[in-house]
């Protein structure tokens, strides 16, 4: 499918609508330039713009922020701990090309999304943990001891989960929707089915239910039918 935009640069610049309603909180920081955090034991807060790069190379970096920046984003520290001031977004970069955010730190945990839309994405860090999600136009990941944990973000246009057709397979990543399905048993039901409906990446997309042979499944919707 095509590429997912849920965020917008325009709404973390001097003026966007999250810089305005974090300026209003006394929460927005802007810095011309590089945002640079080399001391240990900084607590960020708010909502953070750089017209360059944003460099987190402390350790024990804590705090509940958002931090957006036109260039590279480097959190190479380590120890650091960050959970999403806003929109469920911690690290949004605007770069372009390699490396645009560079995870390289280790022993750092997170809360929110990796954003670069235009770059790579690389993790090049050990245990480190992300509950969240990367989104790029390339990701890399190198490192070791890498835990990532989905969390649906926010839906901002609903309308684009109606199917078109009748016989149209929703997508059961998006945003962990729920997805109510309809499908004929080829076999003896034996009780009513309460449960899970699995998609299993491994057959083409084939569709098993929780009681099915094959249980290789990358996404879960939720399903009650007769």
């Amino acid at each position: 499918g095509s590429f997912p935009q849920p965020f917008n640069m325009e709404d973390y610049r001097p003026g966007g609508s999250a810089a305005n309603k974090a300026q209003v909180e006394g929460k927005y920081t802007e810095v011309i330039g590089n945002f640079i955090v080399s001391d240990s034991g900084i607590m960020l807060d708010g909502l953070y713009y750089a017209t360059g790069e944003a460099k987190l190379s402390g350790s024990g970096i804590s705090g509940t922020y958002t931090i957006v920046a036109e260039d590279k984003i480097t959190p190479s520290g380590s120890d650091i701990k960050g959970t999403s001031y806003t929109d469920k977004l911690l690290f949004f970069s605007n770069a372009a090309g390699n490396a645009a955010i560079k995870l390289s730190g280790s022993g750092s945990n997170f809360s929110g999304y990796f954003y670069a839309p235009n770059g790579e994405i690389l993790e090049s860090g050990s245990n480190n943990g992300v509950a969240g999600g990367f989104l790029a136009s390339k990701i890399k990941l190198s490192g070791s001891d890498l835990t990532i944990t989905y969390v649906p973000l926010p839906l901002s246009d609903p309308s684009v989960l109606q199917l078109q057709n009748p016989g149209d397979i929703p997508n059961p990543w998006y945003n962990g929707e729920t997805v109510y399905l309809n499908f004929t048993c080829l076999g003896t039901l034996q009780r009513k089915f309460e449960g899970k409906v699995e998609l299993d990446w491994y057959t083409d997309y084939t569709w098993q239910t929780q009681y099915a042979g094959q249980h290789n499944a990358v996404g879960i919707i939720k399903s009650m039918t007769e």
